[in-house]
């Protein structure tokens, strides 16, 4: 009866943890060790809402779906990036709530594909 009381509140807790995890997709504006700034965009939306998140010394961040990058990588395409607001787009996963977000991954991309003639 004990055991199956602890393996209920192991899986309880497992489902809990991944109801906390939250998906953005915006503009990633700024970027540092500790945290990052992003203009997230929800659907119908003309303009973004500025959110700074803190980032886990964990975290992983990817260009596409798979190729790793640094954090001076993105640095770099936000320098470069053209348009009214200088940023990448890029698509983070949060945990945590509230203002307790820490970003545990950004995956960097999801601009349109240039058309050959």
């Amino acid at each position: 009866m004990l055991r199956r009381a602890l393996s209920a509140a192991a899986v309880l807790f497992v489902l809990v943890g991944f109801v906390a995890a939250e998906t953005y997709q915006g503009l990633l504006t700024e970027i540092s060790k500790e945290e990052a700034t992003v203009m997230v965009k929800k659907k119908g939306e003309k303009k973004g809402e500025k959110k700074t998140f803190k980032v886990a010394k964990d975290a992983k961040f990817t260009k596409g779906k798979d190729t790793a990058v640094t954090i001076d990588e993105i640095r770099t395409m936000i320098d470069n990036a053209k348009g009214k607001v200088k940023g990448v787009a890029v698509r983070i996963v949060t945990d945590g709530e509230g203002d307790k977000e820490t970003i545990v991954s950004i995956s960097v991309g999801g601009g349109k594909k240039k058309k050959d003639n």
